[in-house]
């Protein structure tokens, strides 16, 4: 039977329980489209169950000796499906995140969905065993800035690969299966759930009035002032003394900002959350943490772990990796009562809490402060409510410093959802893999795109001009190729530059310019660190560098800005208006002294950057390197330089592969739950 037939078993009845869990109705039809192995869309509330969906499609591939592959949006939730499925799987689980790469050939194969992209593009055959390629979170095809990875992923994919797509949230659900059906020319069940195993309470909250239900709140509370209102800090206490004396924890606590969630989280250590059973078990646990993740989390100082034994945490991007692991290792065990957290921690895994806690509905986008999404709200909201032991969940937006209208909060908590648009954007990368196989034909991919079908539904015109806004935008890619040299448009090939850049997954072109400039072959090791991380690296105004990095990067610096000066007037030329980023070597010192041997603590005499940023740097910097070394495989004298940075920057906190291993003892150890069957 061939992968995507249509036609339905004889006689199949799902089962009625599928490890141990009864299976809803939706469940159950998603069920019977894998075993009919029909491509599916699921989108269902939070905490519903989409994941036992994922675990039988994983399941039934490995019992028909085929391979599943498991694609999820972040690092972090790759990880955790890592370790997931390699408790319910043993020795049939493999991964490949840019940071790792382990048992690549295993039925059970868990990816970053940009390695996906990269990978198919380069070698697609590699893949014409796969049963079902498995999309979590697909509503991150709508990411401004990644979502065309998946669009790329969806439209390139080998045409026998079934697609299993979940998300908590699709409101134009059918229009998605139709793009889908149409491009891969396959029929796509759609399965939708409204239904929440634990229903949503929306609230807000203000000093004066307390927390009200958004239905039950008057038009006129949020237009009054009252002279006496509590704002800010005042009333984020007052709020969260009600919700610890009404016992509403654990209580998520999301805050648009890393200093905001340290800042609460150090303002409520005077908390005591933790019954006496529960407070030696946190002891205990930040002990065997400590140890298993090699860092101090010691309850007597200043640090992490003085909080935590209170029941309470917080939870960035600026943390090491293995900092926020621990902290969702305490909150997975009910030991953290209040987690004060950025929207990322929303992102896939499953982690509900009792209560969820929106500090404020404005956030800064990059560009400017602006209301929440519904589907924003709903994303972070749907945390709220624990199965099995909450009546409700309570959501809960805290308004004690914003002064928003009463339209614009209500429809914000309980408007309609917006739907998932297009962010189809090909890139540089993209179009020499691309290129390679198509030649001129390239521009064809641009009527595959979600946007052009979107287009469609509303006319020929709107479409045409879709079509021709992508096309002219590839067209001026495709002149910027062909002006630095990457394409020969006499053989409708790639040069020798071009088939270099074809391996870099990122930063491309600079890369690419360097290389053939000969760059990288004067430079010591630490300094080929130094130089890949000014490509990378993108600092924020109110850190501190150790002016030793203009030093650090000084026999590389001219040649980094003028490969990327050379780029951007190309671009220019051709009517790009989004333009290849300048180099930041304002972490360069971090890097040569980190690969000179200094310790990972000690880095903070270079900079004051977020913990969390130097490790995504350096492991970043460890990719390109990677992708170079490939590139130059026959190399030998250069890639065993390249070997030897590598190794000397993958150690310590920046070396993902021991953190993966590490968490993966965690999850098997006798405390552990399963939150993969959870979800």
């Amino acid at each position: 039977k061939s992968p995507n037939t249509s036609d339905k078993k004889e006689g199949y009845n799902p089962p009625m329980q599928y490890r141990g869990f009864r299976l809803d109705d939706f469940q159950a039809r998603a069920f019977e489209s894998i075993q009919n192995h029909r491509s599916v869309i699921v989108s269902a509330p939070t905490g519903s169950g989409k994941t036992l969906i994922a675990e039988y499609a994983v399941e039934c591939a490995v019992q028909a000796g085929r391979r599943v592959i498991y694609t999820a949006p972040i690092k972090a939730l790759s990880n955790q499906k890592f370790r997931d499925f390699s408790v319910q799987f043993p020795d049939e689980v493999g991964i490949m995140t840019g940071d790792v790469t382990l048992n690549p050939r295993a039925s059970i194969l868990i990816m970053t969905t940009e390695i996906f992209r990269n990978s198919v593009l380069e070698e697609p055959d590699q893949y014409r065993d796969i049963d079902y390629l498995v999309f979590d979170e697909v509503h991150f095809l709508q990411d401004v800035d990644r979502g065309t990875v998946w669009e790329e992923s969806i439209i390139f994919a080998p045409e026998e690969i079934s697609i299993l797509a979940l998300s908590a949230t699709i409101p134009n659900l059918d229009e998605l299966a139709g793009w889908i059906a149409k491009v891969r020319n396959i029929e796509v069940d759609t399965i939708l759930d409204t239904h929440r195993p634990v229903p949503l309470s929306h609230n807000v909250y203000r000093p004066e009035f307390g927390v009200v239900r958004i239905d039950k709140l008057h038009r006129k509370q949020l237009q009054e002032r009252s002279e006496s209102r509590a704002r800010g800090q005042e009333a984020t206490h007052a709020l969260l003394d009600e919700i610890v004396e009404e016992e509403w924890t654990p209580c998520l606590y999301f805050c648009f900002g890393r200093m905001a969630c340290e800042n609460l989280a150090w303002a409520n250590r005077h908390r005591d959350l933790l019954d006496p059973e529960e407070r030696e078990s946190s002891l205990s646990l930040l002990k065997e943490l400590s140890q298993r993740y090699e860092i101090d989390l010691s309850p007597k100082d200043q640090g992490l772990g003085s909080l935590l034994v209170h029941g309470v945490g917080f939870h960035h991007a600026g943390m090491l990796p293995t900092a926020k692991e621990v902290v969702e290792q305490f909150f997975t065990r009910g030991l953290v009562k209040l987690l004060f957290a950025t929207e990322t921690f929303a992102m896939g895994i499953n982690m509900p809490a009792s209560t969820v806690v929106f500090d404020g509905l404005v956030k800064y986008d990059g560009t400017s402060m602006r209301p929440l999404r519904t589907i924003e709200y709903q994303q972070m909201a749907g945390r709220a409510g624990r199965r099995g032991m909450d009546e409700v969940g309570m959501a809960i937006a805290n308004l004690g410093s914003e002064s928003l209208g009463y339209w614009t909060v209500r429809g914000i908590l309980t408007g309609d959802v917006e739907p998932i648009q297009s962010q189809f954007n090909l890139g540089y990368a993209t179009i020499l893999s691309l290129y390679e196989r198509l030649g001129d034909q390239i521009r064809e991919a641009c009527s595959n795109s979600f946007a052009t079908f979107q287009a469609a539904r509303t006319g020929k015109k709107a479409r045409r001009r879709v079509i021709q806004s992508q096309r002219r935008i590839l067209q001026q890619r495709l002149s910027v190729l062909r002006m630095l040299g990457y394409l020969d448009s006499e053989t409708h090939s790639l040069t020798d530059r071009g088939r270099f850049a074809l391996h870099i997954g990122g930063f491309e072109l600079p890369v690419t310019e360097l290389f053939f400039a000969g760059a990288f072959e004067q430079l010591a090791e630490s300094q080929i660190a130094g130089l890949v991380t000014s490509l990378i690296f993108e600092g924020k105004k109110r850190q501190w560098y150790n002016p030793v990095y203009r030093r650090a990067s000084g026999p590389y610096r001219k040649a980094v800005r003028r490969a990327a000066r050379r780029i951007q007037d190309v671009e220019r030329l051709c009517g790009l208006t989004e333009l290849t980023r300048q180099p930041d070597f304002r972490l360069c010192g971090a890097a040569d002294g980190f690969v000179r041997g200094t310790p990972f603590e000690g880095l903070g005499k270079f900079t004051n950057a977020g913990e969390g940023d130097i490790v995504r740097t350096f492991r970043y910097t460890i990719q390109i390197l990677r992708q170079i070394k490939k590139a130059v495989e026959d190399y030998e004298e250069f890639t065993t330089r390249l070997s030897k940075v590598i190794g000397q920057l993958s150690r310590g906190q920046v070396d993902a592969e021991r953190q993966l291993r590490a968490g993966v003892e965690v999850s098997t150890g006798p405390e552990s739950t399963d939150s993969a069957t959870n979800s």
